[in-house]
């Protein structure tokens, strides 16, 4: 492989779509390109060439230095700086000598894909996934967890369900006639969104969050949560200008259920018990696997939801969301990974309840929120 195709889809690595904007932007940024990417598919002037994925590039990321390894032997070190904000997102890649390559990247939950392109100009207007033109280069990545890292988090998966409700309870707090403390999120955020090319929104979030304990309903084991929100909309035009949309106040509740199968994995549904929307009430949200944790757990699945566009219209699509919460001492955190994309099709043109993973809507959204403290008995 070319140095310079491969720092290009390397590069892709940086995107991880933040949505937030203003001072604490770069920040967030920084923090998810950080880790180990591999490369798993790699296009040139539109054919794909399986040689370069079976080379074992390696690429890590820290402080906005890239090195490459091929085949655990050194290959290059570049520095690197993204745009996340602009549409589409731009990257660029300074080796020691001032050589700048430059291209254009969007993300997945855990993937990202990268294109170099022959004629630089149109990394205003194209997109890596539309890219098959000869003369352009398109790689797709997947993150490689730290093995420290993963060793660290990675909890045994619980043998029963009353194994399951200990581990619940130690997370989230145990059932007391006497005792009812609850984990309280508070939201007061804004975040920046494309969800079509060219037309960014802004979503204000202000309101609260609670978990509920857990309780054990048969070989289940279920908690809620209780959400109160108030959503303010923007569109966003050149210059910071913003035109206000839409504006909306949710009150919701949704049940959790965890299951132990056969096998010994853990699987997860949601219900939309309640909703200030009588379309999402009594309703699926998402639902997918359980990973434990050695202090918490994660939840990774897949459902449908209403996305926002500019004018404050709704439109329905799909989603894959990574949930993890975790206990720091007296504070429980939150995580979440969430991307959208369009409902995907099926062999005979139907639209289904599912994601078609070509067609992301927006950027991935990442979001980290530390309940409020819980005082000791």
């Amino acid at each position: 492989m070319r140095e310079v195709p491969l720092l290009v889809f390397v590069g892709v690595v940086l995107t991880t779509m933040p949505f937030l904007a203003g001072a604490g932007h770069e920040k967030v940024a920084a923090t998810e390109v950080d880790g180990t990417w591999r490369l798993t598919r790699y296009i040139e002037n539109g054919k794909p060439n399986e040689e370069e994925v079976r080379a074992n590039f390696l690429i890590v990321r820290k402080n906005g230095i890239q090195e490459i390894t091929r085949g655990g032997t050194f290959f290059s070190k570049r520095k690197i700086t993204i745009d996340p904000l602009k549409t589409p997102k731009q990257i660029d890649l300074v080796d020691d000598a001032g050589v700048c390559v430059v291209g254009i990247y969007e993300m997945g939950v855990d993937g990202m894909r990268l294109a170099i392109l022959a004629d630089p100009e149109k990394r205003k207007t194209e997109r890596p996934s539309n890219l098959k033109d000869e003369g352009n280069i398109v790689a797709v990545y997947q993150r490689v967890q730290d093995k420290v890292q993963d060793a660290k988090e990675e909890g045994s998966n619980p043998q029963s369900v009353d194994d399951g409700q200990v581990r619940l309870e130690k997370l989230l707090g145990r059932f007391l006639k006497n005792n009812n403390r609850q984990w309280r999120f508070v939201y007061d955020d804004e975040t920046q969104m494309t969800p079509e090319s060219g037309k960014p929104i802004i979503v204000v979030r202000k309101g609260i969050m609670t978990y509920g304990v857990p309780v054990r309903s048969g070989d289940l084991i279920t908690f809620d949560s209780i959400e109160s929100l108030q959503r303010t909309i923007y569109d966003s035009s050149e210059g910071g200008k913003r035109t206000l949309s839409r504006e909306l106040q949710n009150h919701s509740t949704m049940r959790y259920y965890l299951r132990r199968s056969l096998s010994g994995d853990w699987f997860f549904d949601t219900i939309m018990l309640s909703h200030s929307d009588p379309e999402f009430r009594d309703r699926p949200y998402f639902r997918g696997r359980v990973n434990w944790l050695a202090d918490g757990i994660e939840l990774v699945g897949l459902g449908t939801d209403n996305f926002f566009r500019q004018g404050g219209e709704l439109f329905p699509g799909a989603f894959l969301s990574r949930r993890k919460l975790k206990q720091e001492g007296n504070r429980l955190v939150q995580t979440i990974r969430h991307q959208g994309y369009q409902l995907a099709k099926g062999p005979e043109g139907d639209i289904l309840p599912i994601p078609d993973f070509s067609q992301p809507v927006g950027e991935l959204f990442n979001s980290e929120l530390k309940s409020e403290p819980i005082l000791p008995d």
